[in-house]
C-alpha cells in the first residue's frame, strides 16, 4: 500500500510493507523519491507517532536506464526505509511526511495501519526472530550500528622537513545528521597547516571488513616534521548526532597515528643546498637578451611540485662580471605552503656595453621519493648590451622627496655619444621627399575636390590648361613658319570652345559661330576669366560680333590652308598667330598669350611648406653640437683657472667661452661652482651634469652635484635649456 505525489519529473511515494501487524512484528515504512536526473534530496524526518516507535533508518540510491520506442530514459531513485515497532494495539495513523527534493517541497499522504495483539490465525506463521532481543525500549535508546574516525597518511616513514598530508575519514553505518569538531589536539615535533576542509559530509560506499559502509572526509592537514624520531599526528575530537527517534549523540575521537621521521643524509649533499625537501620541477625564462645599457634584463625561475616551499632560500645566482643582480621578487600560488608553484623574478643590471654570457642559476633539493639529492642547473644565456644614453645612469631625477643620487654601478664613460640624426644626409632626403609628396598630394586632392564641388570651375581650368598646351605647340610651329601650325591652332581653339563654352565639336563652322554668338558672358569674364556664377553683380553681355567674326575668319583660314593646295603662305603664319592670341584674349581673359594669375590655395600651401622646410633646416643646423675642445687646452686653461668669487665678471667670461663652442669639464665645473655661490641650484646642477658627462671621474663635480640636489630643488625651476 502506498501514496504518491509528483511534480514535473520528480515523484515522491510513501509505502508500507503491510497494513496489519502483530505486537511482536515490525513495520517497514519507505519514502521513495524518483527523478530523471540527479537532484538534492534531504533526509525526511518522521513526526512523533502514537503507537509506533522508530527503531532504525536505512537509505539507498539506485539508477536504471530503459529504452522505450527508441528513446533512452534514465531513472534515479532514493529510498529511505524506516523500521517501526508497535507499542500498542489498535488503529494507528502514520501522518504526512514532508520531503525536500530539488528545491521543492512534497507531502506524502497519511497511511493507516492496524496493530493486533497476535497474528491472524490464517495464514499461520511462526513468530519471527527479534533482532533487538535484550534491548529496552523505555526512554532514550542507544542507536544501532557503529561509527569511528580513521586517520590515514600516504606513508608512515618520512624525512625531516618533508611535508605529508594526513586525512581524517568518518566511517559509519548509522544515520548521522550532524557532526561537530570540538577539538584538535596537537603534539610536539611538527608544524601544520589546513590543507582541505569539506563543508558537508559527502558519503561514498566502501568495503570495510567484508561489509559495505559509508565513508566521508572530515579534514586534511599538512604536517611538516621538524624533529627526527617518532611523532604523533594531531587528533580530532568530534560529537555526532544520530537520527533515531530520540536523536542520540555520540562522541568520536580519531584513531592514533604515528610517523617515523628520518634525518637527511650527509653524503652527497650539494654545497648550495638550502633545505628544500620534496618533489619539484624547475624551469627558467629570460626576457629580451638584446638591450641598451641602462635598461634591465628580466630573468625568472619557476619551481613546481610538492614540498616545503616556505623553508628554503631562493635559487642561487652567482655574481658574474659585467652584471649586477638584485634580490629576487617572489610570487606564486602555494596551497597550505606545500603544494603549487613559486616564481622568483631576478632583475639583472648590465654594467657596460658588449657581448657577454649570463650564467644560469642553480637549485638543489632533497628528492623525498627517491631519497637522493638533486641539482638543477640553468643554461648560460648570451646577452648583447648596446650603448645607451648617459641620462640612464641617474635615478630619482624628478622625485622631490628623495635626493638625486648618481648610480655608481654604471660608469658614465660606458655610454656612447651618438651623432644626431639630423646630421645625416638620409634624414634630409627623407624630409624633402615627405614635403614634395605633401605638395603633390595636396594638388591632386584639391583638383578632385574641385571636380565634385564645382564642376563648371573645374571644366574652365581644364579648358584653359589644354588651350595653353595647344597655344604653346602652335607658337613653336609659328616660329618655325611650319605648316603644322594651322592643324594645332584649329584643334586647340575648337576644343577650347567645347570645354569652355559647351559648343559641340561635330558642328560646322557656321553652326559653331551661331552657337558662340548666342552665349552670354560678363565684362569680368572677358577681363579676368572669372565664371559668371562667381560675379553675379557684373553686367552680362553677349559675345561681341567682332570676336565671332574673328573666330570665323580664323577657322576658315585654317580650313583653306589644310585642304587647298598652295594656300599656305609663310609670311602670314605670324600674322595668323597674332590673330589667334587676340581671339583667346577676348574669350578667356588671357592677355598677350600669358595665363591669367591664379590665386588658389594650393600655391599658398606649397609656399608655406617651403618656408617651413627652410625654417626647420636653418634651426636644426644651428642646433648642431660644436666641436669638442680637448680638456686642458692651453688656450683656455688660463681663463678657466678656478672659480674666483671676488671677480664679478668671471661667470660672464666663462659663459662666453661656452658660447664659443668650448667643451671642457673644468669649464662646466667652475660655472657650476659660481652658480652655487649665487644660490642658483638649477643651473649649478645642470653644469655639474655636463662636467660629469665629459669626465665621469671628476670627483669634485660629483660631490658638488650630490650636495646641490640634497639641499632641495624643484624640477620646475630648471632652465629651459
Amino acid at each position: 500500500m502506498g501514496s504518491a505525489l509528483s511534480a514535473q519529473n520528480v515523484r515522491v511515494n510513501a509505502t508500507v510493507d503491510k497494513t496489519t501487524l502483530a505486537m511482536y512484528d515490525k513495520l517497514h515504512y519507505t519514502v521513495s523519491v524518483t527523478s530523471d536526473r540527479s537532484i538534492e534530496v534531504k533526509e525526511p524526518i518522521l513526526p512523533r507517532m502514537d503507537g509506533l516507535t522508530m527503531r532504525n533508518m536505512m537509505s539507498s540510491t539506485s539508477r536504471s536506464t530503459s529504452i522505450i520506442n527508441s528513446q533512452v530514459r534514465h531513472q534515479i531513485r532514493n529510498d529511505y526505509t524506516y523500521i517501526l515497532l508497535p507499542s500498542r494495539t489498535g488503529s494507528v495513523l502514520i501522518p504526512s511526511v514532508t520531503v525536500m527534493a530539488g528545491n521543492r517541497t512534497f507531502h506524502t499522504d497519511p497511511i493507516r495501519i492496524v496493530i493486533l495483539a497476535s497474528a491472524p490465525s490464517l495464514p499461520q506463521n511462526p513468530p519471527p526472530v527479534d533482532p533487538f532481543a535484550g534491548w529496552s525500549f523505555d526512554g532514550e535508546q542507544p542507536a544501532s550500528g557503529y561509527s569511528f574516525i580513521a586517520t590515514e597518511a600516504p606513508k608512515r616513514r618520512i624525512w625531516i622537513n618533508e611535508p605529508v598530508v594526513v586525512s581524517y575519514y568518518l566511517y559509519t553505518n548509522q544515520s548521522i545528521s550532524t557532526l561537530n569538531l570540538r577539538e584538535e589536539k596537537d603534539f610536539p615535533g611538527y608544524g601544520k597547516a589546513e590543507f582541505e576542509q569539506p563543508q558537508s559530509l559527502n558519503y561514498q560506499y566502501v568495503d570495510q571488513n567484508g561489509q559495505t559502509i559509508r565513508r566521508a572526509l572530515l579534514k586534511r592537514i599538512a604536517i611538516s616534521p621538524n624533529l627526527t624520531g617518532t611523532i604523533k599526528v594531531p587528533q580530532l575530537v568530534c560529537t555526532a548526532r544520530i537520527s533515531s527517534f530520540s536523536f542520540n549523540t555520540l562522541d568520536l575521537v580519531s584513531r592514533d597515528l604515528t610517523l617515523e621521521v628520518m634525518p637527511l643524509p650527509e653524503a652527497n649533499r650539494p654545497p648550495n643546498f638550502s633545505g628544500a625537501v620534496g618533489s619539484f620541477k624547475v624551469t627558467e625564462n629570460i626576457g629580451d637578451t638584446q638591450i641598451n645599457l641602462g635598461e634591465t634584463l628580466n630573468y625568472s625561475i619557476q619551481i613546481n611540485g610538492r614540498g616545503n616551499f616556505n623553508q628554503f632560500n631562493p635559487p642561487r645566482m652567482s655574481n658574474p662580471p659585467h652584471f649586477s643582480i638584485a634580490d629576487p621578487v617572489v610570487s606564486g600560488d602555494i596551497r597550505a605552503g606545500i603544494d603549487g608553484s613559486r616564481t622568483f623574478f631576478y632583475t639583472v643590471i648590465p654594467q657596460e656595453k658588449g657581448n657577454f654570457v649570463l650564467p644560469g642559476a642553480s637549485f638543489s633539493w632533497f628528492d623525498s621519493d627517491s631519497g637522493t639529492y638533486r641539482t638543477w642547473q640553468g643554461e648560460a644565456h648570451p646577452v648583447t648590451i648596446k650603448p645607451g644614453s648617459v641620462f640612464a645612469s641617474f635615478t630619482n631625477l624628478f622625485q622631490k622627496e628623495d635626493a638625486l643620487r648618481f648610480n655608481p654601478g654604471i660608469p658614465v664613460t660606458a655610454y656612447d655619444q651618438y651623432r644626431l640624426i639630423i646630421n645625416s644626409i638620409y634624414y634630409w632626403l627623407a624630409l624633402a621627399f615627405l614635403l614634395v609628396s605633401l605638395v603633390i598630394s595636396y594638388g591632386l586632392a584639391s583638383g578632385r575636390k574641385l571636380r565634385y564641388r564645382d564642376p563648371e570651375r573645374y571644366a574652365d581650368l581644364r579648358a584653359e590648361r589644354n588651350l595653353r598646351k595647344y597655344l604653346r605647340e602652335a607658337s613653336q610651329a609659328a616660329q618655325r613658319t611650319a605648316q603644322e601650325f594651322y592643324p594645332l591652332a584649329e584643334k586647340g581653339l575648337i576644343r577650347y570652345l567645347a570645354e569652355k563654352h559647351q559648343i559641340p565639336n561635330h558642328l560646322s563652322t557656321e553652326d559653331r559661330i551661331q552657337a558662340l554668338s548666342e552665349k552670354e558672358i560678363t565684362d569680368e569674364v572677358i577681363r579676368t576669366g572669372v565664371p559668371k556664377e562667381s560675379a553675379p553683380t557684373q553686367e552680362r553681355k553677349p559675345v561681341k560680333k567682332e570676336v565671332t567674326e574673328q573666330v570665323k575668319d580664323f577657322l576658315d583660314r585654317c580650313q583653306t590652308v589644310r585642304y587647298m593646295p598652295g594656300a599656305f603662305e609663310q609670311d602670314k603664319v605670324r600674322e595668323d598667330m597674332n590673330l589667334l592670341k587676340a581671339i583667346v584674349t577676348s574669350l578667356s581673359g588671357l592677355q598677350k598669350g600669358k595665363p591669367r594669375k591664379r590665386t588658389d590655395s594650393m600655391s599658398h600651401t606649397g609656399l608655406l611648406l617651403v618656408c617651413l622646410f627652410s625654417f626647420l633646416s636653418i634651426t636644426l643646423l644651428k642646433a648642431q653640437s660644436p666641436p669638442d675642445n680637448p680638456a686642458g687646452s692651453p688656450a683656455i686653461t688660463s681663463e678657466i683657472g678656478s672659480a674666483d668669487q671676488t671677480d664679478p665678471e668671471k661667470l660672464s667670461r666663462l659663459l662666453a667661452l661656452e658660447k664659443e663652442g668650448i667643451r671642457n669639464p673644468d669649464l662646466y665645473f667652475n660655472i657650476g661652482v659660481l652658480y652655487s655661490e649665487r644660490q642658483e641650484s638649477p643651473p649649478a646642477i645642470l653644469y655639474y651634469l655636463r662636467a660629469l658627462n665629459l669626465d665621469s671621474s671628476h670627483q669634485q663635480a660629483r660631490e658638488n652635484l650630490e650636495y646641490a640636489i640634497a639641499t632641495g630643488t624643484n624640477r620646475d625651476q630648471y632652465p629651459p635649456h
